[in-house]
């Protein structure tokens, strides 16, 4: 079992849209082949970062589903919007979980 997560901070006017990507790009993950779960995280306590949080049955099928949002116009146009807005480097993270 393979977690993915990408984490990003936005400006206080890009919070509601940078809510709307992150969730169709999970809408987008959980449609994929091998996605076992997308999630979208927000801040509790007054922290700032937002977080996309996807499981997926292995690497393989993950890097799959990444190739598919790059090829996709409509996922990758939300993607490139999403880190266009970002505060700084998004912080990313994948994991094999045993």
């Amino acid at each position: 079992m393979i977690i993915s997560f990408i984490t990003l901070k936005f400006k206080e006017d890009d919070v509601r849209l940078g809510l709307s990507l992150l969730r169709q790009i999970a809408a987008f993950n959980k449609k994929q082949p091998g996605c076992v779960r997308a999630s979208v995280g927000e801040p509790l306590d007054g922290d700032e970062a937002y977080i996309l949080f996807s499981q997926w049955e292995d690497k393989r099928v993950m890097d799959f589903a990444l190739q598919a949002l790059q090829k996709n116009p409509e996922a990758g146009k939300s993607f490139a919007q999403l880190v266009n807005i970002a505060m700084g480097k998004p912080g990313t993270g994948r994991f094999e979980m045993h």
